[in-house]
């Protein structure tokens, strides 16, 4: 599965693919609030990265406010 990192306004949001309890595919979020705007992509990588293994996804695009983006 793959996972969606986008930080906007000092938020940072992962929504990442899940499964309900009827088995149907549905996407969920997870957002943190207060997020350095100045952080690297490489810094939101290796958040979105540490996250996603909690939740056993993959990181594919994270996506900041400038449009900047980075593909694992």
């Amino acid at each position: 599965m793959a996972a969606t990192s986008t930080i906007y306004k000092r938020q940072l949001s992962l929504d990442y693919p899940a499964l309900n309890a009827k088995g149907k595919q549905i996407t969920k979020s997870i957002n943190f609030k207060n997020v350095d705007t100045n952080a690297s992509l490489d810094n939101l990588y290796f958040i979105g990265n540490e996250i996603s293994k909690l939740l056993s996804v993959t990181v594919s695009n994270i996506a900041t406010v400038d449009n900047s983006t980075i593909t694992a």
